[in-house]
């Protein structure tokens, strides 16, 4: 095989980018995040940074001891830490624990703003609907678990345990696992879950009669695709029966054809104030 000039030239330059992808990808903290909520969105977040013995004896002249050091002057007080070191790898766990989804957005935010050289506004979009006819739960976030060490990487530069160059270096997303309500959900290092069921009606029809003595009737609609009710049986909803117990005043019919459902739910002698 007869090679050219350019030819080597790009082997050359493909081999310094590996080598270089392996050096850096080799170097430094991977930051791995562990969600866990219950249904009243109780629960935990845990944030484990693993660093390799060898980056740390390259890099932290210190030791753990510095590290500790650092971590103990600089960490936000609604945040707990552990240390353990093994044979291969010095491991550091903080957890940020929360009794509902106010408490965990308040304690975000210290967490964020204790970060001083370039704080981020943390948002969280958190909705958990448990209806029948309409099952949704969402959790999206618009920072990660790096976000959340960031007043450790501005601790780490500020004692100068390590250079700001090998700072910036040092930290990367690892693994992200979310679990609420007993459901583990894939998400990326932002934290984004949306996982929606919707099972409503494909069209709602309301009529009003007004009477002569100021009072009205309502009729409303309801069409249900075949489809829509089967789901809802094998969630053992029948909407017949819930129509009737929601509104027990109402009269509660139906109709159907070869696709869909129609119950018609009727009020009558309607005041101004109903």
């Amino acid at each position: 095989m007869k090679f050219t000039f350019r030819k080597v030239k790009k082997l050359l330059l493909a081999a310094a980018l590996i080598c270089c992808a392996v050096i850096f990808a080799s170097c430094g903290a991977t930051v791995d995040t562990e969600f866990t909520a219950d249904s009243n969105f109780a629960g935990t977040r845990v944030i484990t940074l693993t660093l390799s013995n060898r980056d740390l004896s390259e890099y932290v002249p210190g030791g753990r001891t510095s590290i500790e050091a650092t971590i103990k002057k600089y960490m936000p007080d609604c945040l707990s830490y552990t240390i353990t070191e093994g044979d291969d790898n010095l491991v550091c766990k903080f957890t940020l624990a929360f009794t509902g989804i106010d408490d965990y957005k308040a304690k975000v935010a210290k967490v964020l703003a204790a970060e001083k050289d370039d704080p981020i506004t943390g948002e969280i979009e958190y909705e958990n609907i448990g209806s029948p006819f309409k099952a949704s739960l969402k959790l999206n976030e618009n920072f990660s678990s790096m976000d959340l060490i960031g007043w450790l990487r501005y601790g780490l530069q500020q004692d100068g345990v390590v250079t700001e160059n090998d700072t910036s270096n040092w930290f990367e997303n690892g693994n992200t696992k979310v679990t609420i309500g007993g459901t583990e959900y894939r998400s990326y290092n932002n934290i984004s879950v949306d996982e929606s069921v919707y099972n409503t009606p494909d069209e709602i029809v309301v009529k009003t009669y007004f009477l002569t003595n100021g009072n009205f009737d309502r009729t409303v609609d309801f069409y249900f695709s075949n489809d829509t009710l089967t789901s809802l049986s094998e969630q053992g909803v029948n909407v017949e029966n819930h129509f009737k117990e929601s509104t027990p005043a109402a009269t509660v019919e139906k109709t159907t054809n070869d696709y869909q459902t129609i119950y018609h739910v009727g009020l009558t002698g309607l005041t101004a104030e109903q």
